[in-house]
């Protein structure tokens, strides 16, 4: 069996099982199970629309109905952001910070989180005087207080996982009964809940705004984009001038994103470069746990620090450090190179054919050779390409605060507005990310937070999944602690 067919088969029962499901809890957990399974396997398939509208038939008014609405004082806001998870490191929380900032003042906006959020997140929150707000208990009773929390908004927007079936179908809850729901597409080259039940599409690049619009079902989309990040404290000239001359070469982006696929290699460039420089490199993502590092770290160990997640501060403390950014490959960083740009430093990424998410795209390589050439003239002259000054301008004019407010402001009235030119024409391959899943031959199976399937649905997964052996299922006895028990307790209250 083949890779697709076994993704395809636990698919098949996890769909079936929330169909069938006597409960909504059994049917929340089984479907969220189905999005966990094509959310991490990019098969191709990108929604399930049929599946999202026959559970809203079914559960829709038992979610609405569920919560007694004076249990509820939130105040009335003009926006509610509803997120599943709010992190520490990636760049899906930080697009959201990036937009709280935007609005907080101007307008009134609350949080919803589904499943958990950080400490700093809460502190973020609170200095920006924005309400946040945490569901409790099971999947059904998160769905139905978001129902609550969403009428008390005029404008629910969705930040969530691709997985999160219950903030889904509560925000078809909310969009039938007149509240305008935006779904903000972050994750957009992969599976997800939610899609169907927009009243608006908020893209933010211009690959998501085509694979949309081709393959799958919005009632409207417009652009907002990416928010020019926050840059790191400038150093002062003679620090930068050390640090260009000195500093460590940087990249950014979550392990899987580094594995080798064919032509785009980022271990063969790596060892190609560090032959021909003498700079120490920083990789923040990477682990080296990963086989695919270890002919590098045995030849250039002592100048290769494999760094795995940071906090934001302190990633922003090294790239405020660092002599230049590369981006990742074969999957591109996505904020991660407007990140380096924006901080100021000279960014160098290949040719990417699945771009789209940065006017920095313009600044890509022909081919992995070239630009290799590129980093080592810029390490020997410390002189930054003329067009990264006028991109990193382009992009400050485009995507600052004034910018990112007027979209929003269009999007409240109605609007239609694609993304620049130059960001549509670099998505040019729309089947990437699952031509690259296919070749790494290595499907993965995951335990959603707080998904609870029936316990024959979960002794099904078990024996269908681990009956492949593959290294990235879960081992045997976590795989049969979650099959006889179901998540564990810590994640049910998750604070």
């Amino acid at each position: 069996m083949n890779n697709e067919a076994r993704i395809a088969e636990l698919a098949g029962i996890s769909r079936r099982a929330a169909l069938a499901a006597g409960n909504t809890e059994a049917a929340l957990g089984a479907g969220t199970m189905l999005g966990r399974i094509l959310w991490q396997n990019p098969v191709g398939r990108l929604s399930d629309e049929p599946l999202e509208a026959a559970l809203h038939e079914r559960l829709g008014p038992s979610l609405a109905t569920a919560v007694d609405p004076s249990r509820i004082r939130a105040s009335p806001v003009d926006w509610l952001h509803v997120v599943s998870e709010a992190y520490d490191i990636g760049g899906h929380t930080q697009l959201l910070e990036a937009l709280l900032a935007v609005q907080a003042g101007r307008q009134k906006v609350g949080v919803a989180v589904t499943i958990s959020h950080t400490s700093r997140f809460a502190a973020r929150c609170a200095k920006l005087e924005v309400p946040l707000r945490l569901l409790k208990g099971g999947l059904a009773d998160r769905a139905s207080g978001l129902i609550a929390l969403g009428r008390r908004a005029e404008r629910v927007v969705l930040h969530i996982h691709p997985d999160d079936l219950g903030a889904a179908l509560a925000a078809r809850v909310l969009r039938n009964e007149g509240h305008e729901v935006v779904y903000l597409n972050h994750a957009d080259h992969v599976f997800g809940f939610g899609h169907g039940a927009a009243s608006v599409v908020a893209e933010v690049s211009g690959f998501g705004w085509r694979l949309t619009a081709e393959r799958r079902s919005a009632r409207r989309q417009h652009f907002l984009g990416i928010p020019v990040p926050l840059p790191p404290r400038q150093l002062a000239p003679n620090m930068a001038a050390r640090a260009i001359a000195e500093g460590p070469i940087l990249s950014i982006g979550s392990a899987g994103k580094y594995q080798p696929d064919r032509g785009l290699d980022f271990q063969a460039f790596l060892m190609t470069l560090m032959d021909r420089t003498d700079r120490p490199v920083e990789l923040i993502g990477p682990r080296p746990e990963d086989h695919w590092w270890q002919p590098v770290l045995a030849r250039h160990g002592n100048r290769l620090s494999l760094l795995g997640t940071l906090p934001y501060e302190e990633m922003r403390a090294r790239l405020a450090t660092a002599s230049c950014y590369i981006d990742s490959f074969p999957v591109a960083g996505g904020t991660a190179l407007t990140q380096g740009l924006m901080a100021g430093k000279t960014v160098f990424a290949p040719p990417y054919p699945a771009a789209g998410y940065s006017l920095a795209d313009a600044l890509r390589a022909p081919s992995v050779d070239a630009m290799t050439e590129q980093i080592l003239a810029f390490l020997a002259t410390g002189k930054e390409p003329a067009m990264q000054a006028t991109i990193r301008d382009r992009i400050a004019a485009e995507f600052g605060t004034e910018a990112i407010a007027c979209r929003l402001a269009r999007l409240e009235q109605g609007a239609r507005d694609p993304p620049p030119s130059d960001m549509l024409a670099a998505a040019q391959d729309l089947d990437y990310h699952t031509n690259v899943w296919r070749r790494s031959g290595r499907p993965i199976f995951a335990f959603p937070p707080l998904a609870r399937p029936a316990i024959n649905t979960r002794l099904a997964l078990m024996i269908r999944a681990a009956g492949h052996g593959d290294t990235q299922w879960p081992t045997m006895p976590s795989f049969l602690r979650w099959a006889l028990c179901g998540p564990k307790a810590s994640w049910v209250d998750s604070p």
